[in-house]
């Protein structure tokens, strides 16, 4: 059953706020625990070059950028290996995370998750933690299609560019600047992918759908509001991005003691990272509403209760009397 997109209904009932609050606590911890682990080769590297100095790594934005570009060439040999460590780290916490993840879209599923009146964030963890669980192999296997789906289009789009500027006999730099055209457009093109994922994820988790069912609802809520779904998660990530430029430009200019500066600066990374969990869960919400206002089915929740969208009321036709012709014969003497 195909239900309209309308913005009138009322919204869905919610897992318990026990259950919202642990998950995204939960989630949030574990995204600290991977950004950390991503962060300390590289800090680790600067610090060697720049940590001496009183200002810490903020000589880096000093006025002709000497240290920057002095910097650069210090850490230039071994970032090389650096670079690898970092990315199999963000690969490997990107699918640890999905365990995470998958808690938090059933934490905010249209039905009550954790039970109705269950004021226990043990319990309700324990079955948000189950619930999550039992997706984890469609969950890996939407990352795994995923990720090559986004690097064949980045691929694709760098190719295209080039081959294009060189059949146009493009010189430099009019060449390079096509070429980074055509790596934004792929870069927008696996972001988008990266949405759908989202929506499958959704359906897998909160619509038990396996692989293949999470796709297909995934491609359909996607076309039936493609223009909405761009608008509903590009302002999220652009507040995301802004907000994480604005933390690590302030990072670099506080001043003061060291230990202080450190902490301080830590503070506002964390402030700046629990912003973007929130958004991400905004995010997963509001998909967790469209996926329902198209797909029209959600196991758990009575089509009667409150809340729940009704569908549009059919026309009955009026009874007409049977005519002769339709009449059945009857048996003449």
């Amino acid at each position: 059953m195909m239900l309209p997109m309308d913005r009138s209904v009322a919204p869905l009932p919610r897992a318990s706020r026990p259950a919202r609050r642990v998950a995204l606590l939960f989630f949030f911890a574990c995204r600290c625990a991977v950004a950390l682990m991503m962060a300390l080769p590289l800090s680790f590297a600067v610090a060697a070059v720049v940590g001496d100095y009183p200002s810490g790594d903020g000589v880096l934005l000093d006025p002709g950028g000497m240290m920057l570009l002095e910097t650069a060439r210090l850490v230039g040999p071994p970032s090389r290996s650096l670079f690898w460590i970092m990315a199999m780290v963000g690969t490997a916490g990107a699918f640890l995370l999905l365990w995470p993840l998958g808690v938090l879209v059933a934490s905010v599923a249209p039905r009550q998750v954790a039970g109705r009146g269950n004021r226990s964030p043990r319990r309700a963890m324990r079955q948000l933690l189950g619930q999550a669980g039992e997706h984890m192999g469609t969950l890996v296997l939407l990352m795994g299609i995923t990720l090559a789906g986004q690097a064949l289009m980045v691929v694709i789009a760098m190719v295209v560019g080039r081959l294009l500027g060189r059949s146009l006999n493009l010189s430099d730099p009019w060449g390079q600047v096509l070429t980074l055209g055509f790596l934004g457009m792929g870069l927008v093109a696996a972001w988008a992918l990266g949405l759908v994922q989202d929506i499958a994820r959704v359906a897998a988790i909160q619509h038990e759908r396996r692989l293949i069912g999470a796709i297909e609802v995934a491609l359909a809520t996607a076309r039936s509001g493609l223009l909405a779904m761009l608008a509903a998660a590009g302002w999220r990530t652009g507040l995301g991005a802004v907000m994480l430029a604005a933390v690590g430009w302030m990072g670099l200019r506080v001043e003061g003691a060291p230990p202080s500066r450190a902490l301080l600066s830590a503070t506002l990374h964390l402030v700046a990272l629990f912003g973007a969990v929130l958004l991400r869960a905004s995010w997963l919400r509001w998909v967790t509403d469209r996926v329902v206002l198209a797909y029209g089915f959600v196991p758990g929740i009575d089509p009667a209760s409150p809340g729940w969208p009704a569908p549009a009321p059919q026309e009955s036709l009026p009874a007409q009397d049977p005519s002769p012709q339709d009449s059945p014969p009857t048996q003449g003497a």
